[in-house]
């Protein structure tokens, strides 16, 4: 929080708590939201110029879903998401920080080299055409 309030440019920090009605006050050009709706979630990861999240599947998911790359920051201790932090900076689609020291700056620097991963419906068709072996039809 200390880096963005230093960077200067707006941010929205979405906490990920929708049974929270408690928000922190706003920290200069730093808003807070508990949970946002899909379509607002949609917009905002379609119209930001940097995500920063954590690297958990669903967050990937989301990602993938809207074609975005994003610095992602694997929780310390979550395997799950030290592996999938791992993988997908190797892969090149996002860029991996780590929460120990932390650098805004840097993480920034390293996402311009990314590419997104866009997961499209034709490809999850032929996906699941080949998990059921052509036996069944997959609309």
């Amino acid at each position: 929080i200390a880096q963005l309030e230093k960077n200067g440019k707006s941010a929205l920090i979405i906490r990920g708590k929708p049974d929270e009605d408690l928000l922190p006050a706003p920290i200069g050009n730093i808003t807070f939201v508990n949970h946002l709706s899909a379509d607002i979630m949609q917009y905002q990861l379609l119209n930001s110029i940097y995500i920063v999240c954590r690297s958990g599947y669903s967050s990937l998911m989301d990602l993938a879903a809207v074609g975005r790359s994003a610095i992602i920051i694997p929780t310390p201790g979550q395997t799950e998401q030290e592996y999938l932090a791992d993988y997908h900076h190797l892969k090149g689609y996002h860029f991996r920080a780590l929460q120990e020291n932390f650098d805004l700056i840097k993480a920034f620097e390293g996402l311009r080299g990314c590419k997104s991963l866009l997961l499209e419906n034709k490809k999850l068709a032929a996906v699941l055409k080949n998990i059921f072996n052509d036996d069944h039809t997959v609309n």
